[in-house]
């Protein structure tokens, strides 16, 4: 959480007042669904956020960096980052610290030095780290679980209900407890054509004319377009640092308007 000089806690997470931010967020069209609505007045940023336009958070007040047009239902928290046109359900949930079945004992007293005191001999494991890496046009469905340090391909689907305890591979559907292939997207020749034509650099009013259920004519047609010149959308990344020089301007206008 921030403290008044905006330096931060170790603990990967800075906080703001929603009303600082309000209107440089609705500008860029990045919504905080609850803030908005008046349910949170903090909100929660993860350090080094870096956020595009046209996003979408709700039932949460954390924020985590994400591409332009995704959006997510579930609370993130630190350590997440999503691309572009992802769409992740509610109840998502990250597993807590490893442990280690192979050792005399799985609890944290033995390798983790703030379970007990300095004079123990232990080993001092990233046992903590978070670190979710989740593609473009991913599509991750309701009361999914993933474990910790995850990178989740571009195009993936994770059904409803999954627990995700390996990397998801580009354009792979897996499903169960634990998750498990189900198939893949599309063909093989198909998959290496999008990755290489990586439609999601472009904006989607781009795409006005081509068959999205086609996926074959979509990317056929969209190739030729490509070919003969087709600007690449770049709205600019909105970083921490811009979060907190507006976040400070408004401290000081709201400041200037106070009655003396």
């Amino acid at each position: 959480m921030a403290r008044k000089d905006d330096s931060f806690y170790p603990d990967d997470v800075f906080t703001l007042d929603y009303a600082l931010v309000r209107d440089f967020f609705l500008k860029k069209k990045i919504h905080i669904k609850e803030a908005e609505g008046g349910k949170y007045r903090n909100i929660h940023f993860n350090l080094n956020t870096a956020l595009e336009t046209d996003v979408r958070f709700s039932k949460t007040n954390r924020v985590c960096s994400m591409g332009a047009f995704s959006y997510a239902h579930s609370e993130l928290g630190h350590g997440v980052k999503v691309g572009r046109y992802c769409s992740i359900g509610s109840g998502l949930t990250i597993m807590g610290a490893d442990h280690y079945p192979d050792w005399i004992s799985t609890s944290p007293k033995f390798y983790t030095p703030e379970y007990h005191s300095d004079d123990f001999e232990h080993t001092d494991l990233l046992r903590s780290s978070r670190n979710i890496e989740i593609g473009n046009d991913v599509w991750i469905g309701s009361g999914v679980t993933l474990k910790r340090n995850l990178k989740i391909g571009d195009g993936a689907i994770i059904a409803t209900g999954s627990v995700v305890t390996k990397d998801v591979l580009p354009f792979q559907i897996v499903g169960g407890v634990p998750a498990k292939v189900i198939k893949m997207r599309f063909p093989d020749e198909l998959v290496s054509r999008i990755q290489a034509l990586s439609w999601w650099d472009y904006h989607f009013h781009k795409f006005k004319g081509l068959d999205a259920s086609n996926p074959e004519s979509f990317v056929s047609r969209l190739e030729e377009i490509v070919d003969v010149g087709l600007e690449k959308y770049s709205p600019g990344i909105i970083t921490q640092k811009e979060i907190l020089q507006v976040a400070r301007q408004k401290r000081i206008e709201l400041k200037s308007a106070t009655p003396q």
